[in-house]
């Protein structure tokens, strides 16, 4: 799925008034026809929304636990959701007497994929049904 506001370059939360203005000023005509049919309608927008906030949140989970560089990560299919410098923020070093990698006790890392994956499916589920 790609990042349609990521795309036009406008926030998430911009008025309609600004989305239409920001689809009629995108130089691709396919962007402009996904946009237009995924955020000008209501219902579809509401979906999309929601869906967005949820890979937006996984891709911030992969990210702090340095997973972004997985192979099946780095072709362009999730580039939108990919970290940058502005971006999603990295973890800071771990406080004295606690492993740097906190994520990696026994079986912590393991579940923290496994929710993150298991929360990708249901919503992957919900959009096709």
């Amino acid at each position: 799925m790609k990042d349609l506001y990521k795309r036009l370059g406008i926030s998430d939360h911009a008025p309609v008034q600004l989305l239409e203005k920001a689809i009629d000023a995108a130089n691709d005509e396919l962007l402009q026809e996904d946009t237009a049919y995924v955020l000008l309608d209501p219902k579809r927008k509401q979906v999309y929304d929601r869906n967005h906030r949820v890979l937006k949140s996984i891709a911030e989970l992969r990210s702090q636990l340095e997973l972004h560089d997985a192979p099946h990560w780095l072709d362009d299919t999730y580039e939108d959701y990919r970290p940058t410098n502005e971006g999603f923020t990295m973890k800071e070093s771990a406080p004295a007497g606690v492993p740097e990698r906190w994520y990696e006790r026994e079986g912590l890392r393991f579940w923290l994929v496994f929710a993150a994956v298991l929360v990708f499916y249901i919503l992957m589920y919900a959009l096709v049904y």
